[in-house]
């Protein structure tokens, strides 16, 4: 933190300074066959929101090998439950577990004869 990253406001937002934009665009160069799944800024920043503000045992639990998360107000488990934009996999690299795909969301729309198929969304 301050010569690569700050944290921004109350959300404790993880910004990338200018010198952190470059050692970070330097190691994607030594890596340039490397496809991604999001853009790097973003994943860079979901790496630090986890590093940074993510604590296991208060907004997570590790158990039988997979990150779950906590409720904030009621304290309860979510097995199921996952973030998004490549927030839960950084948890998963941080905690040094098995990173596994975003899940995607398969809705189904009632009367699909508008559209005629099946929407998939990125969780």
């Amino acid at each position: 933190m301050g010569e690569d990253f700050i944290l921004a406001g109350a959300e404790r937002k993880p910004l990338l300074t200018p010198a952190g934009e470059r050692r970070v665009k330097h190691g994607l160069e030594r890596t340039a066959t490397l496809r991604l799944a999001r853009p790097w800024p973003v994943l860079v920043q979901q790496a630090l929101y986890a590093e940074w503000n993510l604590r296991r045992d208060v907004d997570y639990v590790v158990r039988q090998g997979k990150v779950q998360i906590v409720d904030q107000q009621t304290g309860r488990i979510f097995p199921d439950r996952t973030w998004q934009d490549g927030l839960h996999q950084a948890v998963e690299a941080k905690e040094g577990l098995a990173i596994r795909p975003s899940r995607a969301l398969t809705l189904g729309f009632p009367g699909n004869a508008i559209s005629g198929s099946t929407k998939q969304f990125a969780a």
